[in-house]
């Protein structure tokens, strides 16, 4: 058996300018009937238009299970 070390490669974060799920002020979220994933583009759409920093999208279980979104914007 060999021993197998590893270290630490670097840290990243990602920049956005919408409010991050967690903390947003407010949340527009869309599930299955929006179809496809493209159509979440509505959802990011009204919630620029309702103050990009104080909005964040979200997104359904049933969503995300069918692959339109990633699975860090589920809430529910």
């Amino acid at each position: 058996m060999t021993d197998v070390k590893g270290g630490w490669i670097k840290d990243e974060a990602s920049v956005s300018e919408s409010a991050d799920l967690g903390s947003a002020k407010f949340v527009v979220s869309g599930g299955r009937g929006l179809k496809n994933g493209e159509n979440f583009r509505l959802l990011y759409d009204f919630a620029d238009a309702m103050g990009a920093q104080n909005c964040a999208v979200g997104a359904s279980r049933a969503a995300v299970d069918a692959g339109y979104v990633a699975n860090d914007l589920q809430v529910g």
